[in-house]
């Protein structure tokens, strides 16, 4: 089993030294650094004398149990409450403070684990079915997982309901709390770790961040480590342009002799921890002659031998991150099965025995490459260092972790990809580095969130409860500018192979239920075809998208001009009484003009009822000066034109503009006299605008809407012969 060099043996809880200290030490090690040559204790007695004749420390008014039932009132300072009071507690990022577990642990914490073991059990069973493809077991285990999941997350949501017996403010404020300074610290150590992108907003927070790097590290072994791998040291350029880099990004009146004066008083061993320590990226740029060397050595498998030891079923057994390693660039070695699906590992021991023995031996000669390097993953990608100013991470401009949540982060490899093949690429060297680099990060994050933990106060197990899974991994992706809207191509979860690359899309904007489950269909297989065309061409045929966006746009149009309802959005509409304001104001007034003046005619809405909308040409403006439209329905419908002309009364006496018409669902198709007035071009753009969003992905936005939602372009008015201007 492998022992990860990225992990400390042991994670102890933090002390909290008085804040005062902490401050007049920082001040003290900057200046003296400054000033190399006078008096350390002078330069602190200075210190503590300026800082101790200006700080303010606030005061705090509290309650302290002696015993169950007694209480004292305290008035203590912020910082003795912190070093004393608090010590030995668990605080989170709100303010909250907590009793250790092993102190006094609450029924829910024991109701939470339970639970928390049970969906691990049935994710597990879960994943193994997803692999071999038994849809009907996978569903099962599914639904079981997934209900143990929603039992723990509504106890975080009664904690914040009044009309719940667990309700506490402060309980739901700390949850929250720690959930959002997690994710925070997921994704500034990614940033960090892939390219040495700090949130460093002023000159300050990189002196402080320099001081807090050399305080923690050990210059001896990290001199022996660079002796040893010959790595190369940074100059004072180098440092000086990583830290720019990262602090013109907010703030451009940077004092450049400050930051001069601190980088130049590094030595060299010093400017190399600066450099190096928690940076991966780092580290290959600067000594791409070794890892060069080291990945081409490590990825090279075809003369490896098989494992030979009778223990298969105990190599079972393996670090999880280790072997989704493995398997992401070697899977296919295990074989297939009669149907043609993958086989897992436990089915190629009796189905393809050599397959199994020969992926054995690959990964135990994986993790010998590992060990090689274990020195430098000790020293430098194993820092004893939080990064500051983690509660306003938020505002990081980020170039690796495009997409975060509040328990996860979607992070890029590709700077690293191109790196090491010269290009975008998606060939079996960069799917190799890929694979590399994302055990790398995992196991980084462990040790960061292990740290934090400590920060909170927590010990024992609780330390490593907080953490981020290596749970997909997505070959391709399609990003959008709003949140949490992506489409991706999902070809590993959680270590398992998929039995297919399965198509994955997040976000109203690429899957809207309102619209034509056709147009959704659409955007499946347009984003289906663009990431496996991509995956296996690397370069993708414009044309070829632009045609098939063209395609669709003419489908619609001439579907809406036959009287079909089926690219048209639907809407929910509510009996009069059932609306809070005044109904006129809702959707209700459609419902209302459909059935004064054209229900007789066709149909009814009867409410409550889903109807289709119909959009209006220019917004429905002017629709009552439109002298054409009312001829036409004087000449073909008499019956109605009077009652039309009536309501046109109701809506100027309500103020109403009409915008809109709605029609029963029931329907069998929009009569003649209405399809003069629908806006096409509107329907045309709500059914294509996923489609047109992947084709801004690829550098394509010729379309076009203004403020009003009145005037569209289309991809056809450029491209192609549209019907609409034929």
């Amino acid at each position: 089993m492998y022992q990860s060099p990225f992990k400390e043996k042991e994670y102890k809880s933090a002390d909290r030294p008085k804040i005062t200290d902490l401050i007049i030490e920082k001040y003290v090690q900057y200046i003296s650094r400054l000033n190399p040559n006078d008096d350390i204790e002078k330069i602190r007695e200075f210190v503590k004398k300026e800082i101790l004749s200006t700080i303010k420390i606030p005061n705090i008014d509290m309650k302290i149990q002696v015993k169950p039932g007694n209480f004292e009132r305290k008035i203590i300072p912020l910082d003795t409450y912190v070093s004393k009071i608090i010590k030995n507690h668990i605080v989170s990022p709100s303010g909250s403070v907590f009793r250790l577990p092993e102190d006094k642990e609450s029924f829910l914490r024991v109701t939470i684990n339970g639970k928390k073991k049970e969906r691990s059990k049935y994710k597990k069973l879960m994943l193994e079915y997803k692999e071999k493809g038994d849809v009907l077991q996978e569903n099962i285990a599914n639904y079981l997982q997934s209900s143990a999941k929603i039992t723990n997350n509504s106890f975080a949501g009664a904690f914040n309901s009044t009309h719940n017996f667990l309700y506490s403010k402060s309980n739901f404020q700390s949850i929250t709390a720690f959930t959002r300074e997690s994710a925070k610290c997921g994704y500034t150590q990614i940033e960090m770790f892939l390219g040495a992108n700090l949130y460093l907003p002023t000159v300050d927070s990189m002196i402080t961040y320099i001081l807090r790097v050399l305080e923690v590290s050990n210059l001896e072994e990290a001199q022996k480590v660079i002796t040893k791998y010959d790595l190369k040291t940074p100059t004072v350029e180098h440092v000086k342009n990583m830290f720019l880099k990262c602090m013109y990004k907010y703030n451009f009146t940077i004092d450049l002799n400050q930051v001069n004066d601190i980088i130049s008083s590094l030595s060299d061993i010093e400017r190399s921890v600066i450099f190096y320590t928690g940076c991966l990226w780092n580290l290959l740029n600067l000594n791409e002659t070794y890892f060069r060397s080291f990945f081409k050595k490590m990825f090279s498998v075809e003369n490896i031998s098989p494992y030979e030891g009778n223990d298969l079923k105990e190599k079972l057994k393996q670090d999880s991150d280790i072997r989704m390693m493995c398997l992401s660039i070697n899977y296919q070695i295990l074989g297939k099965d009669k149907d043609g699906k993958n086989l897992t590992l436990e089915e190629s021991i009796t189905e393809n025995e050599m397959g199994y023995r020969t992926f054995i031996g690959i990964e135990d000669y994986l993790v010998s490459c590992l060990e090689e390097i274990k020195d430098i993953i000790e020293v430098f990608l194993k820092p004893d260092i939080t990064f500051g100013k983690l509660q306003e991470s938020q505002r990081m401009v980020r170039t690796n972790t495009p997409i975060s949540d509040t328990d996860s982060a979607l992070f890029s490899t590709q700077n690293i990809v191109e790196w090491y093949t010269g290009k975008a690429s998606f060939s079996k060297d960069a799917f190799a580095i890929n694979a590399f680099t994302v055990f790398c990060v995992v196991k980084s994050l462990e040790h960061k969130f292990a740290r934090l933990s400590s920060n909170f106060g927590m010990s024992g197990k609780d330390i490593y409860e907080i953490s981020m899974k290596n749970e997909y991994f997505m070959a391709g992706l399609i990003r959008s500018s709003e949140m949490k809207t992506y489409i991706s191509l999902l070809v590993f979860q959680e270590g398992k192979v998929l039995p297919k690359p399965k198509l994955d899309i997040k976000g109203r904007l690429f899957r809207d239920s309102v619209i034509s489950p056709l147009s959704n269909e659409k955007v499946r297989i347009m984003a289906d075809m663009l990431l496996k065309e991509v995956l296996e061409h690397e370069k993708v045929d414009i044309h070829k998208y632009l045609s098939f966006v063209i395609d669709f746009e003419s489908q619609i149009i001439r579907s809406l001009q036959n009287g079909e309802k089926t690219f048209f959005k639907s809407e929910s509409i509510k009996e009069a009484h059932e609306y809070a304001g005044d109904a006129n104001s809702t959707s209700y007034f459609y419902a209302y003009l459909w059935n004064e003046v054209f229900g007789e005619r066709y149909e009814p809405i009867v409410l409550p009822n889903k109807c289709y909308v119909l959009p209006l040409i220019n917004g429905g403006k002017r629709i009552w000066e439109n002298d054409k439209w009312f001829t036409l329905i004087k000449e073909k419908e008499p019956k109605v034109y009077p009652k039309l002309l009536a309501f046109k009364g109701i809506a100027k006496g309500l103020e109403k503009e009409i915008t809109r018409l709605c029609i029963p669902a029931s329907i069998p198709e929009i009569p003649d006299i209405l399809r003069p007035i629908i806006s096409i071009r509107k329907v045309v753009y709500a059914n294509c605008s996923p489609l047109y969003r992947i084709l801004s992905c690829m550098g394509i936005d010729y379309t076009y809407k203004n403020q009003d939602n009145t005037e569209f372009s289309l991809i056809s008015d450029l491209f192609g012969n549209s019907p609409l201007l034929t």
